[in-house]
Protein backbone atom coordinates (compact mmCIF):
# COMPACT_ATOMS: atom_id res chain seq x y z
CA UNK A 1 0.00 0.00 0.00
CA UNK A 2 1.72 3.61 -0.87
CA UNK A 3 2.22 5.76 2.24
CA UNK A 4 -0.48 8.49 0.64
CA UNK A 5 -3.13 5.47 1.05
CA UNK A 6 -2.18 4.67 4.63
CA UNK A 7 -1.88 7.87 5.61
CA UNK A 8 -5.63 8.58 4.64
CA UNK A 9 -6.96 5.59 6.66
CA UNK A 10 -4.82 6.36 9.47
CA UNK A 11 -6.34 9.69 10.05
CA UNK A 12 -10.40 8.07 9.18
CA UNK A 13 -9.34 5.61 11.99
CA UNK A 14 -8.39 8.76 14.48
CA UNK A 15 -4.79 9.76 13.63
CA UNK A 16 -1.32 7.79 14.04
CA UNK A 17 -2.20 7.51 17.22
CA UNK A 18 -4.75 4.60 16.94
CA UNK A 19 -8.33 5.88 17.37
CA UNK A 20 -11.32 3.76 18.67
CA UNK A 21 -12.81 4.43 14.97
CA UNK A 22 -13.70 1.39 12.69
CA UNK A 23 -15.78 0.98 9.72
CA UNK A 24 -17.85 -1.05 9.65
CA UNK A 25 -20.49 -2.66 7.03
CA UNK A 26 -22.21 -0.33 4.60
CA UNK A 27 -26.10 -0.70 5.86
CA UNK A 28 -29.27 0.54 3.44
CA UNK A 29 -30.14 4.24 4.20
CA UNK A 30 -33.39 4.18 6.57
CA UNK A 31 -35.64 6.79 4.33
CA UNK A 32 -35.13 8.40 1.31
CA UNK A 33 -36.00 12.13 0.45
CA UNK A 34 -38.57 12.21 -2.04
CA UNK A 35 -38.19 12.80 -5.45
CA UNK A 36 -39.68 16.28 -7.00
CA UNK A 37 -41.77 16.60 -9.91
CA UNK A 38 -40.02 17.43 -12.76
CA UNK A 39 -42.07 20.62 -13.57
CA UNK A 40 -41.38 23.43 -11.20
CA UNK A 41 -45.11 24.18 -11.31
CA UNK A 42 -46.92 22.35 -8.08
CA UNK A 43 -50.47 22.29 -7.90
CA UNK A 44 -52.73 21.47 -4.97
CA UNK A 45 -55.30 20.17 -7.89
CA UNK A 46 -52.64 17.20 -8.51
CA UNK A 47 -54.12 15.61 -5.13
CA UNK A 48 -52.28 15.29 -1.85
CA UNK A 49 -49.80 17.56 -1.13
CA UNK A 50 -47.35 15.71 0.99
CA UNK A 51 -44.36 16.72 -1.74
CA UNK A 52 -44.96 20.17 -0.71
CA UNK A 53 -43.95 20.09 3.45
CA UNK A 54 -41.04 20.88 4.62
CA UNK A 55 -38.25 18.00 4.21
CA UNK A 56 -38.32 17.67 7.53
CA UNK A 57 -41.86 17.17 8.42
CA UNK A 58 -42.20 14.66 5.42
CA UNK A 59 -39.41 12.55 6.28
CA UNK A 60 -40.14 12.34 9.72
CA UNK A 61 -36.91 13.69 10.86
CA UNK A 62 -37.13 14.81 14.18
CA UNK A 63 -35.77 18.59 14.64
CA UNK A 64 -36.41 22.07 16.87
CA UNK A 65 -39.58 22.26 18.86
CA UNK A 66 -42.32 23.78 17.05
CA UNK A 67 -42.34 26.68 19.84
CA UNK A 68 -38.66 27.26 19.29
CA UNK A 69 -39.26 27.82 15.49
CA UNK A 70 -39.58 31.12 13.75
CA UNK A 71 -43.07 31.88 12.23
CA UNK A 72 -43.01 32.65 8.58
CA UNK A 73 -42.67 36.74 7.53
CA UNK A 74 -43.71 35.97 4.22
CA UNK A 75 -47.22 36.61 2.54
CA UNK A 76 -49.76 33.94 3.51
CA UNK A 77 -52.02 32.50 0.69
CA UNK A 78 -55.52 30.81 1.90
CA UNK A 79 -58.76 29.79 0.37
CA UNK A 80 -61.00 27.92 3.02
CA UNK A 81 -64.55 26.37 2.26
CA UNK A 82 -66.87 25.79 4.59
CA UNK A 83 -70.66 24.49 4.53
CA UNK A 84 -73.15 22.37 6.35
CA UNK A 85 -75.84 21.08 6.47
CA UNK A 86 -78.84 20.80 9.75
CA UNK A 87 -82.08 18.51 9.83
CA UNK A 88 -84.95 19.99 11.06
CA UNK A 89 -84.89 17.92 14.59
CA UNK A 90 -81.12 20.23 14.72
CA UNK A 91 -78.65 17.24 14.06
CA UNK A 92 -75.65 19.15 11.89
CA UNK A 93 -72.69 18.44 9.76
CA UNK A 94 -69.97 21.33 9.64
CA UNK A 95 -67.41 20.80 6.39
CA UNK A 96 -64.08 22.23 6.17
CA UNK A 97 -61.15 22.07 3.17
CA UNK A 98 -58.24 24.80 2.87
CA UNK A 99 -55.33 25.31 0.99
CA UNK A 100 -52.41 27.77 2.50
CA UNK A 101 -49.41 28.63 0.87
CA UNK A 102 -46.76 30.29 2.44
CA UNK A 103 -43.97 30.84 -0.26
CA UNK A 104 -42.89 27.66 -2.00
CA UNK A 105 -44.88 25.97 1.01
CA UNK A 106 -48.40 24.76 -0.25
CA UNK A 107 -50.55 22.25 1.82
CA UNK A 108 -54.10 21.15 1.97
CA UNK A 109 -56.33 20.32 4.48
CA UNK A 110 -59.71 19.12 5.20
CA UNK A 111 -62.04 18.88 8.37
CA UNK A 112 -65.41 17.90 9.41
CA UNK A 113 -67.93 17.87 12.18
CA UNK A 114 -71.11 15.62 12.97
CA UNK A 115 -73.15 16.77 15.99
CA UNK A 116 -76.62 15.33 17.21
CA UNK A 117 -79.20 17.02 18.85
CA UNK A 118 -78.33 14.42 22.17
CA UNK A 119 -74.88 12.68 22.02
CA UNK A 120 -71.54 13.14 21.29
CA UNK A 121 -69.70 15.07 18.68
CA UNK A 122 -67.65 13.30 16.14
CA UNK A 123 -64.79 15.16 14.54
CA UNK A 124 -62.35 14.29 12.02
CA UNK A 125 -59.52 16.18 9.72
CA UNK A 126 -56.93 14.77 7.26
CA UNK A 127 -53.69 16.37 6.12
CA UNK A 128 -52.98 16.44 2.86
CA UNK A 129 -56.44 15.64 1.42
CA UNK A 130 -56.90 17.73 -2.28
CA UNK A 131 -60.02 17.64 -2.01
CA UNK A 132 -62.03 20.75 -2.29
CA UNK A 133 -65.95 21.23 -3.15
CA UNK A 134 -66.76 21.95 -6.46
CA UNK A 135 -69.53 24.67 -7.55
CA UNK A 136 -71.15 25.19 -10.78
CA UNK A 137 -73.39 27.98 -12.47
CA UNK A 138 -76.54 26.22 -11.51
CA UNK A 139 -76.17 26.84 -8.09
CA UNK A 140 -74.69 23.42 -6.72
CA UNK A 141 -71.68 22.51 -4.79
CA UNK A 142 -70.40 18.98 -4.32
CA UNK A 143 -68.08 18.04 -2.28
CA UNK A 144 -66.21 14.03 -2.29
CA UNK A 145 -63.71 12.88 0.03
CA UNK A 146 -62.92 9.55 0.66
CA UNK A 147 -59.21 10.52 2.80
CA UNK A 148 -62.09 12.34 5.03
CA UNK A 149 -65.10 10.11 4.20
CA UNK A 150 -67.70 12.51 2.92
CA UNK A 151 -69.93 12.61 0.31
CA UNK A 152 -72.32 15.27 0.03
CA UNK A 153 -74.53 17.83 -2.16
CA UNK A 154 -75.60 21.59 -1.81
CA UNK A 155 -78.32 23.13 -3.74
CA UNK A 156 -78.65 26.84 -3.51
CA UNK A 157 -82.54 28.29 -3.58
CA UNK A 158 -80.86 31.77 -3.34
CA UNK A 159 -79.09 34.17 -5.59
CA UNK A 160 -75.28 33.44 -5.14
CA UNK A 161 -72.97 36.64 -3.82
CA UNK A 162 -69.68 37.33 -3.75
CA UNK A 163 -67.75 40.32 -2.28
CA UNK A 164 -64.58 41.60 -1.89
CA UNK A 165 -64.26 42.54 1.88
CA UNK A 166 -60.57 44.10 1.45
CA UNK A 167 -58.84 44.92 -0.85
CA UNK A 168 -55.14 47.26 0.27
CA UNK A 169 -51.76 46.76 -0.60
CA UNK A 170 -51.01 44.59 1.92
CA UNK A 171 -54.34 42.55 1.93
CA UNK A 172 -57.04 41.38 0.20
CA UNK A 173 -60.14 39.45 1.28
CA UNK A 174 -62.99 38.02 -1.06
CA UNK A 175 -65.85 36.17 0.04
CA UNK A 176 -68.16 34.35 -1.84
CA UNK A 177 -71.90 32.95 -0.54
CA UNK A 178 -71.98 30.28 -2.99
CA UNK A 179 -74.52 28.70 -1.16
CA UNK A 180 -76.72 31.53 0.97
CA UNK A 181 -79.44 29.20 1.37
CA UNK A 182 -80.87 25.75 0.00
CA UNK A 183 -80.97 21.94 0.32
CA UNK A 184 -77.97 19.70 1.31
CA UNK A 185 -77.94 15.86 1.53
CA UNK A 186 -74.49 14.33 3.31
CA UNK A 187 -73.09 11.52 3.97
CA UNK A 188 -70.53 11.48 6.82
CA UNK A 189 -69.16 9.22 9.70
CA UNK A 190 -71.79 6.14 8.80
CA UNK A 191 -74.79 9.00 9.19
CA UNK A 192 -76.81 10.63 6.24
CA UNK A 193 -78.41 13.85 6.66
CA UNK A 194 -80.85 16.20 4.61
CA UNK A 195 -82.08 19.27 5.75
CA UNK A 196 -81.16 22.87 5.17
CA UNK A 197 -77.73 23.90 3.58
CA UNK A 198 -74.99 26.80 3.44
CA UNK A 199 -71.71 26.92 1.56
CA UNK A 200 -69.41 29.92 1.01
CA UNK A 201 -65.53 30.26 0.05
CA UNK A 202 -63.23 32.82 2.06
CA UNK A 203 -60.02 33.67 0.04
CA UNK A 204 -57.23 36.22 2.06
CA UNK A 205 -53.93 36.75 0.27
CA UNK A 206 -51.64 38.31 2.66
CA UNK A 207 -51.59 38.55 6.37
CA UNK A 208 -54.65 39.16 8.03
CA UNK A 209 -53.73 41.61 11.01
CA UNK A 210 -54.05 44.15 8.62
CA UNK A 211 -57.77 44.12 9.60
CA UNK A 212 -56.88 44.98 12.92
CA UNK A 213 -59.83 43.14 14.26
CA UNK A 214 -60.89 42.45 17.52
CA UNK A 215 -63.91 40.48 17.14
CA UNK A 216 -65.60 39.12 14.18
CA UNK A 217 -69.41 37.78 14.59
CA UNK A 218 -70.47 34.95 11.96
CA UNK A 219 -73.69 32.65 11.49
CA UNK A 220 -76.73 32.08 9.15
CA UNK A 221 -80.40 31.05 9.83
CA UNK A 222 -81.74 28.53 7.99
CA UNK A 223 -86.05 28.14 8.24
CA UNK A 224 -88.78 26.69 5.91
CA UNK A 225 -89.12 30.41 3.61
CA UNK A 226 -86.56 32.56 4.49
CA UNK A 227 -82.72 32.13 4.85
CA UNK A 228 -80.40 34.87 6.71
CA UNK A 229 -76.63 35.19 6.83
CA UNK A 230 -74.47 37.67 8.75
CA UNK A 231 -70.89 38.84 8.85
CA UNK A 232 -69.80 41.16 11.56
CA UNK A 233 -66.26 42.87 12.03
CA UNK A 234 -65.36 44.71 15.16
CA UNK A 235 -61.82 46.76 14.92
CA UNK A 236 -59.91 48.85 13.02
CA UNK A 237 -62.05 48.47 9.62
CA UNK A 238 -65.56 47.69 11.21
CA UNK A 239 -68.16 45.98 8.73
CA UNK A 240 -71.94 44.37 8.61
CA UNK A 241 -73.37 42.63 6.07
CA UNK A 242 -76.28 41.02 6.02
CA UNK A 243 -78.42 38.91 3.05
CA UNK A 244 -82.01 37.96 3.70
CA UNK A 245 -82.30 34.97 1.05
CA UNK A 246 -79.39 36.31 -1.28
CA UNK A 247 -80.05 39.38 -0.98
CA UNK A 248 -78.12 42.58 1.24
CA UNK A 249 -79.75 43.86 4.02
CA UNK A 250 -79.24 47.77 4.42
CA UNK A 251 -79.72 49.05 7.79
CA UNK A 252 -79.79 46.09 9.94
CA UNK A 253 -77.30 45.53 12.85
CA UNK A 254 -75.84 42.47 14.84
CA UNK A 255 -76.15 42.36 18.43
CA UNK A 256 -74.14 39.84 20.73
CA UNK A 257 -77.05 37.51 20.20
CA UNK A 258 -79.78 37.68 17.22
CA UNK A 259 -80.47 40.09 14.71
CA UNK A 260 -82.09 43.36 13.98
CA UNK A 261 -83.79 43.53 10.52
CA UNK A 262 -85.87 46.72 10.67
CA UNK A 263 -89.70 47.51 10.07
CA UNK A 264 -89.89 45.06 13.47
CA UNK A 265 -88.19 42.32 11.86
CA UNK A 266 -85.84 40.60 14.34
CA UNK A 267 -83.89 37.38 14.26
CA UNK A 268 -84.00 35.70 18.35
CA UNK A 269 -81.92 32.80 19.24
CA UNK A 270 -82.82 30.15 21.82
CA UNK A 271 -80.76 27.78 24.07
CA UNK A 272 -77.23 27.26 22.15
CA UNK A 273 -75.48 23.50 21.82
CA UNK A 274 -71.90 24.70 21.45
CA UNK A 275 -70.27 22.73 18.57
CA UNK A 276 -66.73 23.81 19.40
CA UNK A 277 -64.65 26.18 21.38
CA UNK A 278 -61.22 26.57 21.80
CA UNK A 279 -58.15 28.51 20.27
CA UNK A 280 -57.42 28.16 16.58
CA UNK A 281 -53.95 26.43 17.01
CA UNK A 282 -55.79 24.27 19.19
CA UNK A 283 -57.43 22.24 16.31
CA UNK A 284 -54.45 22.77 13.83
CA UNK A 285 -52.14 19.24 13.07
CA UNK A 286 -48.73 20.28 14.34
CA UNK A 287 -47.23 20.78 10.78
CA UNK A 288 -49.87 23.60 10.10
CA UNK A 289 -49.11 25.22 13.65
CA UNK A 290 -45.39 26.09 12.35
CA UNK A 291 -47.13 27.57 8.99
CA UNK A 292 -49.83 29.39 11.11
CA UNK A 293 -48.51 33.06 11.23
CA UNK A 294 -47.55 34.15 14.72
CA UNK A 295 -50.84 37.02 14.18
CA UNK A 296 -53.03 33.89 14.64
CA UNK A 297 -52.26 32.34 17.72
CA UNK A 298 -53.98 33.86 20.44
CA UNK A 299 -57.37 33.58 18.51
CA UNK A 300 -60.47 31.99 19.87
CA UNK A 301 -63.22 30.78 18.39
CA UNK A 302 -67.15 29.75 19.91
CA UNK A 303 -69.07 27.88 17.81
CA UNK A 304 -73.28 27.45 18.39
CA UNK A 305 -76.12 25.44 17.26
CA UNK A 306 -79.67 27.08 18.33
CA UNK A 307 -83.40 27.01 17.60
CA UNK A 308 -84.36 30.12 16.29
CA UNK A 309 -87.47 32.33 15.34
CA UNK A 310 -87.78 34.76 12.98
CA UNK A 311 -90.68 37.23 13.17
CA UNK A 312 -91.90 41.08 14.05
CA UNK A 313 -93.56 40.29 17.14
CA UNK A 314 -97.58 40.29 15.39
CA UNK A 315 -97.45 37.63 12.48
CA UNK A 316 -96.44 34.22 13.52
CA UNK A 317 -92.99 33.70 13.63
CA UNK A 318 -91.04 31.61 10.96
CA UNK A 319 -88.77 28.64 13.20
CA UNK A 320 -85.54 27.42 12.01
CA UNK A 321 -81.67 26.86 12.93
CA UNK A 322 -79.10 29.00 13.18
CA UNK A 323 -75.42 28.09 13.24
CA UNK A 324 -72.82 30.74 14.38
CA UNK A 325 -70.19 31.84 15.86
CA UNK A 326 -67.83 34.36 17.74
CA UNK A 327 -64.09 34.85 17.03
CA UNK A 328 -62.00 37.22 19.60
CA UNK A 329 -58.28 38.56 18.94
CA UNK A 330 -55.91 39.12 21.83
Amino acid sequence: MRRGHASRIRSLRGGSSGGSWVPGPVTQQAWRWPARPRTSNWSLDAGPAWRELPRPLASGVQGPHLSSMPRPSIRPWLTKWYLDCITRKGDCFIGYAGRVRLGPIGLAVTSALLGFESGPTTRRWRLLDGRVPKGTAAGEVGWKSRWLGVHGQWTTTAPSRRRVLHESNALRVTWECMVPGGRARVRFGGADLEGYGYAECLSVTGDPAALGLRELLWGHFAGPLTQLVWLVWRGAEPLTLVLWNGEEVPGATVPDAGVVLGRGQRLGLGAPRVLRSGGVGDTLPAPLRLLVPASLYGIREVKWIAEALLGNGRDPAERGWAIYERVTWP
